[in-house]
């Protein structure tokens, strides 16, 4: 079973997604109830949050692996203009998702800042920054063990 998971790139990519974002969905909802003393039905909040990271990493799965054959400068630079604009799109994610939530705003009493704050914006690059850390090092590992292998059996 664990060599199906590892042995197929898709499979491993959707495993590490689904239970990454659901890891996350679940210390979230922990934290907001025991610490902020939200409300139980925050759950539903937390896991519209880990769906709207489930997406937007999607996306950002596919502008890291079309930058995959750039030189290592110009891979840093896309993965960090990738990962500060998926940061923003799941700091603006999440303000819309927990207004619709809660109720307790109109959408003309906010302004862009109350969308995009600081405090929010470093958060959402932690988390991003995180995965995709993850990511890139995941697919070096695999791209090592890859040439590892054919190397082995070139020489055998």
């Amino acid at each position: 079973m664990l060599r199906t998971i590892t042995n197929n790139r898709e499979i491993l990519f959707w495993t590490l997604q689904i239970g990454g974002w659901l890891g996350y969905a679940v210390l979230n909802y922990l934290i907001g109830t025991e610490v902020n003393e939200q409300p139980g039905e925050y759950f539903i909040l937390s896991t519209a949050y880990a769906a709207g990271g489930v997406v937007i990493t999607y996306g950002l799965r596919w502008w890291y692996r079309s930058a995959w054959e750039f030189r290592p400068l110009n891979i840093l630079l896309a993965a960090g203009l990738g990962a500060l604009v998926a940061s923003a799109l799941f700091t603006g994610y999440r303000s819309w998702a927990h207004v619709e939530f809660y109720g307790i705003y109109s959408w003309s009493e906010l302004s862009l800042v109350d969308y995009f704050n600081l405090w929010d914006m470093s958060f959402s690059l932690y988390v991003i920054g995180t995965w995709s850390g993850l990511y890139f090092g995941i697919r070096y590992y695999r791209t090592v063990q890859d040439q590892r292998e054919r190397l082995l059996r070139a020489t055998s």
